[in-house]
């Protein structure tokens, strides 16, 4: 199984959360929030702090576990994590994702996966969940269920 990090950083103050654009991959063109696969060796918060930092140039600190993710035939799993505490500036744009703060009440579910709509309220009102979806070949949610 392919093991992955997910990381909802916050910006409290401005009502905001960090995003990216992903530019290549299954997840060109869809809209979500920094991550990645898991290298050998390396534990699943590590790889959630490098991935951030690699896809938006923000240091997170102080993550917090808050939801597992596996699709279903796609041999896949992520750990999701949440923050409010980061230090950095937000990075250019470049090859792999274009970063960006989204305002937290206007999230962009129509250029999301269609999975994030159901767990990312969740998130973002401090639910913790362990979820499994299975999609079609389109990517389409056909069945949800609580693992």
């Amino acid at each position: 199984m392919i093991l992955a990090s997910l990381v909802v950083v916050e910006d409290t103050v401005a009502g905001k959360v960090l995003m990216v654009e992903n530019k290549r991959g299954v997840n060109a063109g869809c809209f979500n929030f920094p991550g990645g696969k898991k290298k050998d060796g390396e534990k699943m918060i590590e790889c959630a702090a490098r991935e951030v930092f690699e896809e938006t140039g923000i240091t997170p600190a102080a993550l917090n576990e808050v939801g597992y993710i596996e699709f279903a035939g796609k041999d896949y799993a992520v750990t999701v994590y949440r923050t409010s505490e980061y230090e950095g500036k937000l990075r250019e744009e470049n090859d792999e994702t274009r970063p960006f703060w989204q305002d937290r009440s206007a999230m962009p579910f129509d250029k999301m996966r269609n999975a994030d709509s159901d767990y990312v309220p969740l998130v973002l009102n401090g639910v913790k969940f362990r979820r499994r979806y299975y999609y079609d070949d389109a990517f389409n949610v056909v069945k949800t269920e609580e693992i």
